[in-house]
């Protein structure tokens, strides 16, 4: 039994180093497979936030005033190619200024056009208005003349009559 202990202490050094070689490969074989992976889920919704953030922040606050979301060396170029590209936004900045100012001046030419159609409108049913009393009148005045020249044409018979 003592040959069967020895044997035993042996086997179990012999696991032990090897477990403990094993340890080493399968950290760093699982090390790689959380890398390919992309680490965790948390630090991935962390990351995609703040880029979303710093997106939404741009186009509030960066982009108007002709600014560029990344620097030249992110973006790898030239100071010449980085030179004309922030030249590019600045003019679409000034750009998207001046189409809002032109807008808005179409927005007051708009509403000014309209309360002088409403204003033309109001001036158009008075006219209207006017016209149909007028026409009133006159077909008033034109049946009194009717009548008096009948009562005249009457009166003119009586005397040829007479």
């Amino acid at each position: 039994m003592s040959d069967w202990g020895a044997e035993g202490a042996v086997i179990d050094a012999r696991n032990t180093e090897v477990m403990s070689e094993w340890e080493v490969v399968n950290k760093a074989h699982l090390k790689e497979a959380r890398k390919a992976r992309g680490g965790p889920s948390i630090q991935k919704a962390y990351t995609t936030a703040m880029k979303k953030m710093q997106d939404d922040y741009y186009e509030a606050v960066g982009k108007p005033f002709g600014l560029l979301r990344v620097g030249p060396r992110l973006a790898r170029k030239s100071t010449k190619e980085y030179a004309a590209e922030k030249r590019q936004a600045k003019r679409m900045a000034e750009d998207a200024v001046r189409l809002e100012e032109q807008r808005k001046e179409q927005t007051a030419r708009e509403a000014e056009l309209e309360a002088q159609a409403c204003e033309l409108a109001s001036v158009e049913a008075a006219l209207s208005e006017r016209e149909v009393s007028h026409e009133v009148e006159v077909a008033a005045a034109a049946k009194a003349l009717e009548q008096e020249r009948a009562s005249l044409h009457r009166a003119k018979l009586e005397d040829q009559k007479a």
